[in-house]
């Protein structure tokens, strides 16, 4: 397998508990991939510099917390925004009472289009605040991102309840603990940073950029969507997978923890705020981790703005965030400001942003990317989510699950000898 984030561990558990012999193959130090929690022992709550939020009440997620007896809490602050240098309360609502979204959900495309040119010819109240959380939420780019495939995602939301968001305070990297712990001790080899894949029917060659060289009879391939699509080279290669990738886009998000010595934003006014909508392109948005009480403000910049602000460095980033923040709330935020931590997904070598969406024409191509090849390749990872689901650690467990599946169905067996992974060191 390559990649040890939520679905190549999904994957890999299932195997495993099939019986089979898995070696994943991880380019980083760990396991998690963008799940990245980071622990300050001061603070009641993980700081979590990739995925942060469980979205509505998805099975595979739950389930894997509550195996792993991990406590959510539900996000019910108030959302405030600025306007006109000044902070006011803000509808919560994201897409499900939104005029444009509305609009999209009963009318019938003669054929797909961006959500941008949609806007253009369906003027309501609501377009900008819609295009305002396509950047921020989505992290997309709304003259790229297909208004049809937003109507299947808004489905497969409203059917998981996400107008309800949950939080792990002790992280969401325990929810993959379980997982990992399914595994082998060695199962995992990390440092693994994969060049090629040479492969033919029931035979898979690996090869390392270190050198080092692994085989196996069929392999799961669990990368982000640029990893997949520019740093991996298959032999064969894989043009109907080039095809599909062509019409998928990644989104671009920069995310910043700012820690303080004390919440000095829980006023009477403010004490329940939980999302601040800035109406800046720098950061749209910052949260609190509201009902939980800690000092801590997390900062989102998604979107074309993320992907300008990625040129930066990460302490060029740090200061542009500080600016926001005292902005915000004046110099009382830089006096209790104690660190900042930063993440930038665009410039992580090994993801390449944060995660997909469907480009104009694309409503079918991440199906096809999750399509085997010749009962060897295997495809899981949130972008081959094709239900609606994708951009979501629930998604991508779900595709672990259902490459699973399809090597066990490929090799005839629910559960049977272990198949070989065999390993030639470099040099």
């Amino acid at each position: 397998m390559i990649g040890a984030g939520a679905a190549g561990l999904a994957a890999a558990s299932r195997l495993a508990d099939a019986g089979l012999s898995v070696r994943i193959l991880e380019a980083r130090d760990r396991v998690g991939g963008r799940i990245y929690s980071l622990h300050e022992p001061r603070l009641p709550v993980a700081i979590e510099l990739g995925a942060e939020f469980v979205q509505g009440t998805p099975a595979v997620t739950l389930d894997l917390a509550r195996e792993a007896g991990l406590l959510l809490y539900e996000l019910n602050g108030g959302a405030w925004r600025m306007a006109n240098g000044r902070m006011q309360r803000a509808s919560t609502a994201r897409h499900g009472h939104n005029a444009l979204f509305e609009a999209l959900a009963t009318r019938r495309l003669a054929a797909d289009c961006s959500l941008a040119e949609f806007a253009q010819c369906v003027q309501t109240p609501d377009n900008d605040r819609a295009l305002y959380w396509i950047n921020a939420y989505d992290a997309a780019d709304p003259s790229e991102i297909s208004a049809r495939a937003l109507v299947r995602q808004h489905r497969a939301e409203a059917a998981n309840h996400e107008d309800h968001i949950f939080r792990l305070p002790l992280g969401y990297g325990g929810v993959l603990a379980g997982l990992h712990a399914a595994l082998a001790n060695d199962a995992v080899v990390c440092h693994a940073i994969v060049a090629s894949v040479a492969w033919t029917p029931g035979q898979v060659d690996v090869t390392l950029v270190d050198g080092r060289t692994f085989s196996a009879e069929r392999i799961v391939v669990a990368v982000p969507l640029p990893v997949l699509q520019h740093d991996i080279a298959f032999d064969p290669p894989l043009d109907e997978k080039q095809r599909a990738m062509r019409l998928l886009r990644m989104g671009s998000v920069i995310k910043v923890a700012a820690v303080f010595d004390e919440p000095f934003w829980w006023t009477r006014d403010q004490a329940s705020m939980g999302w601040l909508e800035t109406g800046s392109p720098a950061f749209q948005v910052w949260w609190t981790t509201y009902p939980v009480i800690a000092p801590v403000l997390v900062g989102w910049c998604g979107g074309p703005a993320a992907a300008e602000l990625a040129r930066l460095s990460d302490e060029e980033i740090e200061s542009c965030a500080v600016r926001n923040l005292v902005s915000l709330f004046g110099r009382r935020a830089e006096r209790r400001l104690v660190g900042v931590h930063v993440h930038n997904w665009q410039a992580d070598p090994f993801a390449g942003g944060a995660y997909s969406y469907v480009g104009v024409g694309g409503l079918r191509a991440q199906r096809a990317l999750a399509q085997p090849v010749a009962d060897t390749l295997f495809f899981a990872g949130e972008a081959t989510e094709f239900t609606g689901h994708h951009a979501t650690v629930h998604g991508a467990i779900a595709t672990g699950y259902r490459a699973a599946a399809e090597v066990l169905a490929a090799r005839g067996t629910r559960g049977a000898a272990a198949s070989v992974v065999r390993h030639t060191p470099s040099g």
